[in-house]
């Protein structure tokens, strides 16, 4: 599918050439499938706040979470690619006041974040990548 095709543009290229139209910063997110045990890699949009990353599960205002989100919950040792650099992380949910706190920023980057909150009556998690 095209999530495929822009990871592998994505990992050939260090981040130079992914085929990518939409919002950016794209980093590469590994995840282990809870129920498969395979790796699985997803090209996501983060946001950096502080120096730290945090992802947005929001599936485009879904009703359910994104399959990557819930690979993390079951395993929250994930491996993060950002151009050339991979490296480990412990992805962990915000919590409701942290969240809070950080959305209003995250929105004001990423309106259409808020358009997708409203679509959906789950709370949008946010992750913060730990390194």
């Amino acid at each position: 599918g095209f999530a495929a095709e822009h990871a592998r543009r994505y990992v050939a290229t260090d981040g130079a050439d992914d085929g990518w139209d939409g919002p950016r910063p794209i980093l590469i997110l590994y995840t282990t499938g809870r129920r498969s045990g395979a790796i699985r890699r997803n090209p996501l949009l983060y946001f950096e706040h502080e120096g730290e990353r945090y992802l947005i599960g929001s599936k485009g205002g879904d009703a359910r979470h994104p399959e990557w989100y819930l690979n993390l919950v079951a395993e929250p040792r994930v491996h993060v690619r950002f151009m050339a650099d991979v490296y480990e992380a412990d992805a962990r949910t915000l919590g409701s006041t942290e969240r809070a706190a950080l959305w209003p920023q995250l929105v004001a980057r990423y309106p259409m974040f808020d358009d997708y909150q409203t679509a959906t009556t789950r709370q949008i998690p946010v992750v913060h990548l730990r390194r």
